[in-house]
């Protein structure tokens, strides 16, 4: 007799009672469904803004599941960071706090982890993380620590090299601006986040944007000096000195990261004042070719970009192909 057959291929022909002694003997193919194409991509919370001398949080971690193939039936348990909190506005601030991780789990195989962005620091160093948290003048910003999450924190001026301020950005979370002081003209920018619109369209994240970095704070103010930017994908504002922005901007809401993009808080320089915090993560899924979910859980919102449905994540839940 031939050899029984596999899930691709087919020798011969089979009777009835051979094909039912193999499948007692568990030798005869059984099928596992059809599988479906997605991409999935997970961003962690942004960190919190530093209050006093505050520098800008660092933006969520970034993972990318490009072109996966699924099976019918298999299920992902998703786990949505939330933000840091910004540092305490008191008599001596402080740094802000991690943000959380998100997380898909799937079932009977791997896990993927996109880690909290990092801490901005207040007077101190920037703490790691998925992306590191800016500082300011002599001390150190926090580093990327989760592989190719993230990028590294803004230092100000008079701390080490490089001295732009400016947090990381090259297609991951980004990094935490720095708080700047002297003749400095701005607080340091917080680093771009990626863009994902290509994939998701623009109606996810900042107009496509994710894990931006928050802005650093600055000493002092004038018509023409200000906090840094919140980087692109959801990066709060840092303030000039006494809760000063750009015209347009508040210290009650442009400060924090955006919800549900995974951008840093921005930090803040005046005493008493508490630092913005961090953005609430995100998890997202496309499945190609027009397919969609046989069910989710956890209410995702849902988009149709490039004729597939696109499935955001803004809390804690799960899909199943």
């Amino acid at each position: 007799m031939a050899d029984f057959p596999t899930t691709t291929s087919a020798s011969s022909v089979w009777q009835i009672n051979e094909i039912s002694r193999a499948l007692k003997g568990s030798q005869w193919p059984t099928s596992s469904g059809p599988q479906l194409t997605y991409t999935a991509v997970a961003v962690g919370g942004g960190g919190g803004g530093g209050s006093y001398q505050g520098a800008g949080g660092g933006g969520g971690g970034v993972v990318y599941l490009t072109s996966q193939t699924a099976t019918s039936g298999e299920v992902h348990t998703i786990t949505v960071g939330a933000g840091g909190s910004g540092g305490t506005g008191n008599s001596t601030g402080s740094q802000g706090t991690h943000g959380g991780n998100s997380i898909i789990a799937i079932s009977g195989g791997s896990t993927h982890t996109a880690y909290g962005g990092g801490a901005g620091g207040h007077a101190s160093n920037g703490a790691d993380g998925a992306s590191g948290g800016g500082c300011v003048a002599s001390y150190d910003p926090g580093s990327a620590i989760h592989g190719s999450q993230g990028n590294g924190g803004g230092d100000g001026p008079g701390g080490p090299a490089p001295l732009t301020g400016d947090g990381g950005s090259d297609g991951v979370g980004g990094g935490g601006g720095g708080g700047t002081s002297g003749s400095s003209t701005r607080g340091g920018n917080g680093g771009d986040g990626p863009d994902l619109s290509s994939t998701f369209g623009t109606n996810i994240g900042e107009s496509g944007y994710v894990a931006g970095g928050g802005g650093g704070s600055k000493t002092s103010y004038s018509s023409n000096i200000y906090g840094g930017d919140g980087g692109q994908g959801g990066g709060g504002y840092g303030d000039a000195y006494n809760k000063v922005y750009k015209t347009g901007l508040t210290y009650a809401s442009d400060r924090h990261g955006d919800t549900n993009t995974g951008g840093g808080g921005g930090g803040i320089w005046f005493i008493s004042s508490g630092g913005g915090n961090g953005g609430s993560g995100v998890v997202l899924y496309v499945i190609s070719g027009g397919a969609t979910a046989s069910a989710t859980t956890g209410s995702p919102t849902t988009h149709t970009y490039n004729g597939n449905t696109v499935y955001e994540f803004t809390a804690s839940g799960s899909i199943t192909f």
